[in-house]
């Protein structure tokens, strides 16, 4: 984890460094561009005013001299007056001029040429004042002469020093451009040398962030490598502790459970009573775990079938009835009569959510009542497509007591894992804490939700609604064929189990049934047996030495045509998600968990009874074949 951080870290300061310095580089960039800007404008709006100033000059200047030519040529006195005053206005605009670029920022070549053109311009405005008075006096004059050797050399000094001003301007806006193309290169060069800087500098923390990326690549991979061993050391642990956990409780749940119905006296039945509760309850704290664990890896899977409603409620309030009689307490059930005789969903599911929420009930009150209510209403599963559309019911069922009451800050992580209302060292209850939690999410699993009402000394309210669909005609037409079943008693029944414990215990079971069985200790005996003996029946534990359950079954499988072969049970301590599933689809035809119910058998021996009759062949035929 602090590798992590210190990658953020350093990925972070490295691409703040980058975008820092393209900040730096832009601001500078766009600085020396507004700089460039403002010199260039200001060069070539100067430059374009002296321009002008200058053209204007070099302008009067050639138009005094036009106008001294026209005065010199005609010979029409208005002409010549006209010519005059033209010549006078243009030098009005020649000195407006002047004064206009002497008022303007000048370099020292400007003024310098200006030093030297000025004088000329006088003198040459001079000989023209002088040149124009001739000619408008009339005056006989050798006008030629004076032209010649005054007039015309000055005039020419005047026109070369305007065209060198001129041209001066324009050499400045050429300096201007220089400069410009001066400053475009160097931003060039500067974005050039800061792509290159900024290019390394990704380059080194596109490095850096690549061996840092790859050294938390393989570190997740590490983490994720021993959190899956960590997952099948878990996997492993739980199969390996709930088999060995149900190997002895097999023999403490039954025993307990035969030995009641034996003779005893009234203190030999309230012990054996004592000690079969109590591995009752050490088996629902194993399945519950197990639950728990199976929600957790999402590999629950509810198992719907038919199920008559009022028949559950009325068996759970009966065995309720029978704590509650032991502290006084008064149990009422209200039914809604309106509630389906028969729904389709997972029984013993919902026998499992209903048992664990009375028991908490009678056991966290010790005065009161204890009440279950329970109401249907019809709703449409929308899950699918209007014409698939299927009526369910939603059952809303609660469960209210005059307990102790559950603190407003203990409710919030009441249906927590692991966690309990009250967790004091001096606390009246126990319990390990994931009843609630695993009750929660049964019933999401159900289609609904779980949740509680309390107020501390006055009672506890849970509420839980669950959705479950309707029996419809199909349904009925899917059962109606199945016959009744006629117990056999002649059936021959081989138990491979190497536990003496629980080869006592399953013999006693079946012997209350009414069978008589044959006993092997392994799979090897199994196969033995199996092939030298006709037998309608396997039960078959899985964890055996010499020869496992699962490769006994393929040798019997191996040995016997498809139909002719002995219904093999599996009644086994593995009663993990997927074992089941991995029990048949090995070969086996049923399935039953260890601490083996006598219903749970007896069922198991029913539905051999279907597969008996589904068969392509008798056992006379199976005889024939054996023995040919």
């Amino acid at each position: 984890m602090n590798n992590i951080v210190t990658n953020k870290y350093i990925i972070t300061v490295g691409f703040s460094m980058v975008l820092l310095l393209l900040l730096v580089i832009t601001i500078t960039g766009l600085a020396r561009m507004h700089v460039l800007k403002t010199h260039v404008n200001q060069i070539v709006q100067e430059n374009n005013v002296k321009t002008e100033l200058a053209y204007r000059m070099l302008g009067a200047a050639r138009e005094r001299v036009v106008s001294l030519q026209i005065m010199y040529l005609t010979d029409d006195p208005f002409v010549r007056e006209d010519a005059y005053a033209r010549f006078n206005s243009l030098a009005s605009d020649f000195m407006q001029a002047r004064s206009e670029l002497l008022r303007m920022p000048l370099s020292n070549s400007e003024t310098a040429l200006i030093k030297y053109t000025f004088p000329l311009t006088r003198e040459a405005s001079i000989k023209q004042q002088e040149f124009a008075e001739l000619l408008i006096d009339d005056q006989k004059t050798d006008i030629q002469t004076l032209m010649n050797q005054y007039l015309i050399p000055v005039q020419q000094a005047v026109r070369e020093s305007l065209f060198k001003l001129v041209k001066l301007q324009r050499n400045s806006s050429n300096q201007a451009f220089i400069e410009t193309m001066k400053v475009h290169r160097e931003g060039y060069l500067l974005v050039l040398i800061s792509g290159i800087l900024g290019g390394i500098l990704g380059l080194g923390i596109a490095v850096i962030v690549f061996r840092h990326i790859s050294c938390t690549e393989k570190q997740l991979l590490d983490a994720k490598n021993a959190a899956e061993t960590a997952n099948t050391a878990k996997t492993d642990f739980l199969a390996n502790i709930s088999h060995e956990l149900r190997t002895p409780l097999n023999a403490v749940v039954n025993m307990s459970h035969l030995l009641m119905d034996t003779k005893l006296n009234i203190e030999q039945k309230d012990l054996v009573t004592t000690v079969s509760q109590s591995g009752d309850e050490f088996l629902r704290l194993i399945d519950s775990i197990l639950d728990f664990s199976k929600i957790e890896a999402g590999k629950l899977v509810l198992q719907p079938k038919i199920f008559k409603l009022k028949s559950l409620i009325d068996d759970l309030m009966e065995t309720t009835r029978n704590k509650a009689k032991l502290k006084h307490l008064s149990l009422t059930l209200l039914y809604d009569n309106q509630a389906p005789e028969c729904l389709i969903g997972d029984m013993e599911r919902l026998h499992q959510v209903l048992t664990h929420l009375l028991d908490n009930a009678v056991k966290f009150t010790e005065q009161g009542e204890v009440l279950l209510s329970l109401t249907a209403r019809s709703i449409t599963d929308k899950s699918e497509d209007i014409k698939h559309a299927k009526e369910q019911m939603e059952l809303y069922i609660t469960i209210k007591d005059t307990g102790v009451g559950i603190p407003v800050e203990r409710r919030e992580r009441l249906f927590q894992p692991f966690t309990q209302a009250d967790t004091s060292r001096t606390r009246r209850h126990g319990g390990t804490g994931i009843g609630l939690a695993l009750c929660k999410q049964l019933c999401q699993l159900m289609g609904g939700t779980l949740w509680v009402e309390s107020e501390v000394h006055y009672g506890t309210i849970f509420h839980l609604t669950i959705t479950l669909d309707t029996v419809t005609d199909k349904h009925k037409a899917n059962t109606a064929h199945v016959a009744p079943i006629s117990p056999i008693t002649s059936l021959r029944i081989l138990l491979v189990e190497d536990n003496q414990t629980n080869q006592k215990v399953a013999q006693l079971i079946l012997r209350k049934l009414g069978y008589e069985i044959d006993i092997v200790s392994n799979g090897l005996e199994g196969v033995e047996a199996v092939n030298q003996h006709l037998y309608d029946i396997v039960l078959m534990d899985i964890q055996m030495p010499e020869l496992d359950g699962l490769e006994a079954t393929r040798k019997i499988l191996d040995s016997w045509p498809t139909g002719q072969r002995p219904y093999i049970i599996a009644m086994t301590a593995h009663a993990l998600q997927g074992d089941r599933e991995k029990c048949l689809a090995g070969g086996m035809d049923d399935y039953i968990a260890k601490p083996v119910k006598l219903e749970e058998l007896e069922a198991a021996i029913g539905r051999w009874q279907v597969w008996t009759m589904n068969r392509e062949t008798n056992t006379q035929t199976r005889q024939e074949i054996h023995t040919s």
